[in-house]
This record gives C-alpha cells, structure tokens and sequence, in this order.
C-alpha cells in the first residue's frame, strides 16, 4: 500500500516537474479612480458594454455611465438617496435605480420623510419615473420592471415597536400602488421569483432579521393575496 502511494507521488512529481503550470491572470482592462473620499456602492452593465455605477462622493450619490475603457460618459447626482441597494440595466441605456431616499417637498406623503424609492434614470440624468413606497423609515431591497411597465419593489418598512416589518409592492404604468403585501413572519423581503410577464403569481422569501426570528415563502396572486404562507424555522 505504501510503496503504491510513495509510486503515485512521484508520478505526480514528475508530471509537474516536465510539464509545469502556469499561473493563470485575469487581464486588467482598466483601473482607474473615481471622485474624492468616496465609494462605489453598486456596478451594472448596459446591454451595449458599457458600465454604470452608483458612487458615493461626500455623502452624495451620483449615477455614472462608463464606456468600456472606464472612461466618464455623463455622471448626475440623484437628489434624495441615502442608499442604493438595486441598480438594473435597461434598454437605451437607462437604469432602474432602487434603494432609501428623503422625501422631495413637492411629494405630498402626510408626514413621511424617509421612505423607500424607485427611480428610472436616462443617462441624461432624467427621471421618467420616480415612485415612493412604503411608510417611515422603509427601504427598497429589491426591484423588477415588466414588459407592461408595472414593477415590483420588495423590502421592508418598520412598525410601531420600530422594528422592520417585511414588504412587498406591485405599481402600475402609471406609479399607482396596486398592492402592498406585509406577511406575518419575516422582516426584509430580499427576493421574489415572478412567474409571467407582468407579475401574475409571485413567490417571495421575507428573511428574518436575527438568528431567533422566523422567515416565509408567501405565494400571491396579481391581486396581491397569498395563495399561502410556509414559516421557516
């Protein structure tokens, strides 16, 4: 038995030794640095090649689009935003853009200030859609367009206690809120699966908050009512 293993180790030696391998490298296409004591917070590419990214410079972020050599094409601070957790590419060259964001002036939301928001972006720096969600101190995880222009925005929004409270929303073409889902287990709607083009069943997985807490999968209908809800332990 030793002497098979000491004759496959030095097979091995040898082999390695006549035909040695070689470190493989990623090639660096480019390197270069944005802004001042700042950070990039979120990276996508366009269907075309090009980059965009969301940046944070002095506490400010900015939505840039890179071409392909990394260089600036346009760069536009987006009023509001105190965090983005969702950037999409979409067709010519815009970008769905979802995250936390202060409330504008203009927008009458009672006495909300600080909601979760999803914005479309062209890379002029244009809103053609702006849309508020949820109540005090809610936030935007995750976001999807369909071919009909209705969206999905999944994330949470907080109780009374302050806690963080699960969330999902269904908005219409027209940024009207056709639903609003809030399950009974979980804090944080990270992810949802929609089966059909304009979100006729969802299945969405609410995640607990901390160890002790209880997660759900919730199945909903286009109405917004769960087929049903599976407690995970």
């Amino acid at each position: 038995m030793k002497l098979k293993i000491i004759g496959s180790s030095l097979l091995w030696i040898l082999l390695t030794m006549a035909f040695p391998v070689r470190a493989q490298f990623m090639p660096v296409v480019f390197d270069k640095g944005y802004g001042e004591n700042g950070n990039i917070v979120k990276v996508t590419q366009t269907e075309d090649g090009n980059i965009v990214m969301a940046n944070r410079n002095n506490n400010q972020i900015c939505i840039t689009w890179l071409d392909r050599m990394g260089n600036v094409k346009s760069s536009h601070l987006i009023q509001g935003f105190v965090e983005v957790n969702e950037l999409t590419p979409l067709p010519q060259g815009e970008v769905l853009v979802a995250g936390q964001s202060g409330v504008q002036r203009n927008r009458v939301r009672g006495n909300i200030s600080l909601c979760g928001r999803a914005v479309i972006l062209t890379p002029e720096g244009v809103p053609t859609r702006d849309i508020y969600v949820g109540g005090q101190g809610s936030s935007v995880i995750k976001a999807q367009i369909f071919p009909d222009n209705t969206m999905i925005l999944g994330g949470y929004e907080l109780k009374a206690n302050g806690n963080k409270q699960g969330m999902l929303a269904r908005i219409s073409a027209q940024n009207k809120e056709l639903y609003k889902y809030t399950p009974v287990d979980g804090n944080i709607c990270a992810e949802f699966i929609v089966m059909g083009n304009s979100g006729e069943h969802v299945y969405a997985a609410f995640s607990a908050e901390s160890d002790d807490g209880v997660a759900s999968v919730v199945r909903m209908d286009e109405k917004g009512k769960a087929y049903y809800s599976t407690r995970l332990p």
